[in-house]
């Protein structure tokens, strides 16, 4: 009997490690490759361009221009004298030379892997729409078929275009980096297209060669794009968490210095949004001093304010060791600024999340009141201590900072939302109204208790570095909490983190009250 059973027991074990290997696979294959918006767009854009490039090289095979192509050649060709100058000088982005000159910018920008993507993905664009035109050789325009001599001529295969291949490739990458405004990307754009046009009114190249360049080019920068970048947009379908954590699964190691910890360390901290025009404390200056100030606060969970995607991704690299949920408040995906929480998977387990939007239309992505300049939302989740195996909310917002009747409505919307769930609650966030105010009286009407410093220090200095400004930053607790000093961390120094302080307070779960 006891032999069967350690039998019974291995086969048990072996079978637990076989499944726990294939949810960690299913679960790696679906954060690659599924889960966010932009990956599931990028993989249409790879199936789209593999379309365009398999149908436009068949066409290719017939070395006679099409009439179509004749036509739209003949158009080109007819654009005014002071267009060729122009298209000139975009043609460039379809130069190698662009490719290293891209590389360049997000090295000075501190991006390494956004430079690799770029080189990899322009100079393989180039190489290969050379080994394409080598199967190919399809001739390039000539005098036979025009009726003139062109005024350059390009000896060669034409199909498919290297430059369309090169600046499609090029924009590719733009699009697909995160915290580059909109006009930078739709620049890019505009150039790639633009390349593609010069080419043909230069009579180098007939339409079909830049179809099957530019099809080579999203082909090439996609997957480069696919492989190599760790993080992508962090997304959340509209009012939904990621990927659901896998059950009983748990891949980073417990420290059971953190699980032993009585208080659970809980912070708030605005960190100011990465596209302030703040000169000497702009984003790109400052950014490791605010990862060092999140590691400074040893804290087990975190509620951040002011986000966007790129800064997240930035700070996500500089602290591995932490989890990170939320999602942007214009779409629900990306973009807009975030209120994401980071926390401490030693200590924390999540089991769900969502954003709600403060609005009449709360589960509608970029909704607001009416009358508001933009969006405020809420991220909310559920964890599980792994100390006390006590579950618990989280809600972390941004309150609108111009029209106190939205803060106010705000608040009322999230008491109504914590109480559709019976567990203590911690309530986090920039709620721009100071201790007296009623926005902070609807929150402790509720129950809640706002948890601040006895010295009455602010959290709002405005780069100053003073610590006597308004406090604006709040942690409100549940009655099934008890709460040690909360402090002011005010860490003076050149770049300052922030405009505000981070609000730091040691936690301890109690009995519910009766």
């Amino acid at each position: 009997m006891t032999t069967t059973v350690g039998v019974d027991s291995e086969d048990s074990a072996r079978s637990r490690a076989r499944r726990d290997r294939l949810l960690r696979l299913r679960h790696l294959l679906a954060e690659r490759f599924l889960v966010s918006p932009g990956r599931v767009a990028m993989s249409w854009a790879l199936l789209g361009g593999l379309v365009v490039l398999i149908v436009s090289a068949a066409l290719a095979s017939n070395p006679h221009p099409y009439a179509w192509e004749e036509v739209m050649t003949d158009r080109l060709i007819d654009l005014p004298g002071g267009s060729t100058a122009v298209l000139r000088a975009v043609m460039l982005a379809g130069n190698r030379l662009a490719v290293a000159g891209l590389a360049l910018v997000f090295l000075i920008a501190d991006r390494p892997r956004r430079a690799a993507i770029a080189l990899l993905s322009g100079w393989g664009a180039w190489l290969a729409a050379a080994l394409a035109k080598g199967l190919l050789d399809r001739p390039r325009p000539g005098a036979d078929v025009l009726g003139f001599s062109p005024e350059e001529f390009v000896s060669g295969p034409g199909y498919p275009s290297s430059h369309a291949a090169v600046a499609v490739a090029l924009a590719v990458v733009v699009l697909t980096a995160g915290g580059l405004p909109r006009s930078v990307k739709v620049l890019a754009v505009v150039a790639a297209v633009l390349t593609g046009l010069a080419r043909v009114h230069l009579v180098v190249h007939w339409p079909l060669d830049i179809v099957g360049g530019m099809a080579v080019g999203v082909l090439v920068a996609g997957l480069a794009v696919v492989v190599l970048d760790p993080a992508p947009v962090p997304s959340a379908w509209p009012g939904v968490g990621f990927w659901p954590p896998m059950p009983g699964l748990d891949p980073r190691p417990t420290d059971p210095a953190l699980v032993l910890r009585p208080a659970l360390r809980t912070a708030t901290f605005n960190i100011r949004n990465g596209r302030a025009l703040d000169g000497r404390h702009v984003w790109p200056l400052r950014r490791r001093a605010t990862a060092a100030a999140i590691t400074a606060l040893d804290a087990d969970l975190i509620g951040l304010q002011e986000v966007y995607a790129f800064q997240r991704r930035w700070l996500g690299r500089q602290l591995p060791d932490r989890g990170w949920v939320g999602a942007g408040r214009t779409d629900g995906i990306g973009r807009g600024e975030q209120c994401p929480i980071t926390w401490r998977p030693s200590r924390l387990i999540l089991e769900e999340w969502e954003v709600r939007w403060f609005s009449d239309r709360p589960d509608e992505p970029g909704s607001r009141f009416a009358g508001a300049r933009a969006p405020r939302l809420a991220t909310l989740a559920r964890f599980r201590d792994r100390a006390s195996n006590q579950c618990f909310g989280v809600a972390n917002a941004h309150l609108d900072s111009s029209r106190p009747a939205d803060r106010v409505r705000s608040a009322e919307l999230l008491v109504a939302w914590m109480a559709e769930a019976e567990v203590p609650w911690l309530v986090l966030g920039d709620l721009n109204d100071v201790p007296d105010s009623r926005t902070l009286d609807v929150l402790e009407s509720s129950g809640l208790l706002s948890v601040g410093p006895d010295d009455g220090r602010g959290t709002i200095h405005q780069f100053t570095g003073r610590t006597d400004g308004k406090r604006l930053d709040h942690v409100l607790i549940s009655d099934r909490w008890s709460a040690g000093p909360a402090d002011v961390v005010a860490v003076p120094g050149s770049p300052l983190a922030s405009d505000h302080w981070p609000l730091v307070v040691d936690l301890r779960p109690e009995p519910a009250r009766t």
